[in-house]
Parts: C-alpha cells; sequence; structure tokens
C-alpha cells in the first residue's frame, strides 16, 4: 500500500529498462514502469505516463554568465 508516510519520505524508485544517464531521460508521453527500492511497499509497481516538464527559474536567466 502507498501511504502518505512513504510519499513524505520521497521514496527511491528504479525505472525498469532505464539506466540513470541523461540520454535515458524521461520524456513527455513515455509511459514507464517504476519500481519502490529502500522499504517501499514490496510488489507494489507504479505506473506512470510523463507529462510536459515546465521550467520556471527566473533567477539564473537574470544573471550575468562568466565561462574562463
Amino acid at each position: 500500500m502507498l501511504t502518505d508516510d512513504i510519499l513524505r519520505k520521497g521514496p527511491r524508485l528504479e525505472i525498469a529498462g532505464r539506466a540513470d544517464r541523461p540520454a535515458d531521460r524521461l520524456h513527455e508521453s513515455n509511459q514507464v514502469t517504476a519500481k519502490f527500492l529502500d522499504g517501499g511497499p514490496v510488489g507494489v509497481d507504479l505506473q506512470l505516463a510523463i507529462g510536459r516538464e515546465f521550467y520556471e527559474e527566473e533567477g539564473d536567466l537574470a544573471t550575468e554568465m562568466h565561462f574562463h
């Protein structure tokens, strides 16, 4: 069972068939299965449908970048 306590702790998930690297990043409309790691519910898989990602960070856009 997926409880508030498990969600509050921020469970770690493993997505089947994907390595933890930029090339395997999830994209809009992907559908994947995720398994809980580190004490999540045993035998419970999550079915995730990836939606649109919005990025809104004004601070880094307003600062001057310096490259050395």
